[in-house]
């Protein structure tokens, strides 16, 4: 009995298995060669972070920032107030505002988050080094941001904040 023209054999069907999954094989591997963008998003180039991403970092119970800047300015807290659970206010709180003259005055005149300016914006100062240009490391007494948390906050400032 002959077989019919539309017939495929187990080998040929193996075989296409094998290409198809050999060709998902590799695209996974170029793509986790690649960047997968900040804060986990995956693709072929980064995505800029986004404020939430922002806020979800300083929201986690290792750093807290809402402790103490969720309260009313002091001079404690640097005179910067924002709840990270306010999205619009935390904003408004930090993007293009200077500090105010605190307790010690250092950072007087220094602006939280300069857009586009990263290393110019004074929280990502006190975030990533161990002896900021001004006043103590953040967040104080909880853990330090780890680099993919200070690259999601760097993003976010260099794609305009």
């Amino acid at each position: 009995m002959q077989r019919p023209v539309s017939a495929v054999s187990s080998r040929q069907v193996l075989s296409a298995v094998f290409v198809s999954f050999a060709t998902l094989m590799a695209a996974c591997e170029t793509s986790a060669a690649g960047s997968t963008g900040v804060a986990g998003r995956a693709g072929g180039a980064t995505a800029p972070a986004r404020f939430g991403d922002v806020l979800e970092i300083f929201s986690k119970p290792t750093h807290n920032c809402g402790i103490c800047h969720g309260s009313a300015p002091a001079a404690s807290n640097g005179g910067l107030q924002f709840n990270p659970s306010k999205r619009e206010d935390a904003h408004t709180a930090l993007v293009g505002v200077m500090a105010g003259d605190t307790r010690q005055g250092k950072c007087a005149g220094k602006t939280y988050v300069v857009p586009g300016e990263p290393e110019a914006s004074l929280l990502v100062d006190k975030l990533a080094n161990e002896t900021p240009s001004c006043g103590a490391r953040m967040p104080q007494g909880f853990m330090p941001l780890d680099a993919m948390e200070l690259e999601t906050v760097r993003s976010w400032i260099t794609a305009g904040a």
